[in-house]
C-alpha cells in the first residue's frame, strides 16, 4: 500500500513582508509627483533658453551673410538712404549718447512694417532677396529658425561722394513677426521700459517676435575709401579732429 506523503504547511507571511499597501504606493507616486513638479520649470527653461540662443546665433549669421554680401556686392546696396551731418570740429559725434548721434535710433530708422522698402528675406538656403508685399512673406513652418527679416539702411554724410563708402545699419527679426501688431526696436523697448531688457532668453515666448534679435552697423567702403571718410562718419576720438 502506497502511503501518499503529507505536504508541509507553509506559514503565513508577516505583513512586513506581504508588498506595499495601497496607502503607501499612493503615497509614493504623490511624492514622484511632487518631485517632477519641482523640475519641470528648470526643464522648460532649459529648452527656452537652448532655442532661444540658437535663434541669436543664427541671427547673427544671417547678419555677418547680409554684410558680406553687400560688400562684396552680390547683394543689391539698401533703398533707403539717410544723410547724417557732415562733422563739425566745435561739434563732434558722440556714439555714447543713444538719444542723439547714435546711429541705429527710432528716428533715424523707424520699425519696418509689411510695406517697408528697406526689409530683406533670408532663406534657409542662403538666398536674400528684397521684401515684397504682394508676395509670400520669409516664414516658413518647416524651418522656422532658419529664415529672417532683415532690415537695412545705408547712412551716408552728407555731399559725400561714393567712393567715401556708407555706413550700413541692420536689424534682424525673426521670420514670425506679426506686422499687423506693433513692431518695436530694442531702443523703443528700453525707452518705454526704463531699463535694457533687450532680448530675453528666459521667458515662455521664445523672445518677444515683435523685437529685433540684434541691430548692428557695419562700414561698407572702396578700395579709395580713405580715413577721413570713416571719421566724418563714425567721429573722431576724444581731443581729436578729421584730417
Amino acid at each position: 500500500m502506497i502511503k501518499h506523503q503529507r505536504q508541509p504547511q507553509l506559514k503565513h507571511e508577516s505583513s512586513s513582508e506581504a508588498g506595499f499597501t495601497i496607502i503607501e504606493s499612493l503615497v509614493g507616486m504623490l511624492v514622484v509627483a511632487i518631485l517632477l513638479a519641482a523640475i519641470a520649470p528648470v526643464l522648460v527653461m532649459s529648452t527656452t533658453v537652448r532655442v532661444q540662443a540658437r535663434r541669436i546665433e543664427k541671427a547673427t549669421q544671417a547678419a555677418k551673410l547680409f554684410i558680406d554680401g553687400v560688400r562684396s556686392q552680390t547683394i543689391s546696396s539698401p533703398i533707403k538712404v539717410l544723410e547724417i551731418t557732415r562733422l563739425q570740429t566745435s561739434d563732434p559725434r558722440n556714439l555714447n549718447d543713444t538719444i542723439g548721434d547714435y546711429l541705429i535710433t527710432n528716428e533715424t530708422m523707424p520699425p519696418p512694417d509689411s510695406n517697408s522698402n528697406d526689409l530683406f528675406c533670408l532663406k534657409r538656403d542662403g538666398s536674400i532677396e528684397p521684401f515684397v508685399a504682394s508676395q509670400v512673406g520669409c516664414f516658413d513652418s518647416e524651418y522656422p529658425l532658419d529664415n529672417f527679416y532683415i532690415q537695412a539702411m545705408q547712412l551716408r554724410v552728407q555731399n559725400s561722394k561714393p567712393e567715401d563708402g556708407y555706413r550700413l545699419a541692420i536689424r534682424v527679426y525673426r521670420s514670425d513677426i506679426d506686422f499687423s501688431q506693433p513692431v518695436k526696436t530694442n531702443l523703443s523697448n528700453q525707452q518705454e521700459n526704463q531699463t535694457n531688457i533687450e532680448q530675453n532668453v528666459i521667458n515662455a515666448a521664445l523672445g518677444n517676435k515683435q523685437l529685433p534679435l540684434l541691430e548692428m552697423t557695419a562700414d561698407v567702403g572702396g578700395q579709395s575709401t580713405n580715413f577721413r571718410a570713416l571719421c566724418q562718419r563714425l567721429g573722431p576720438a576724444s581731443g581729436k579732429n578729421c584730417i
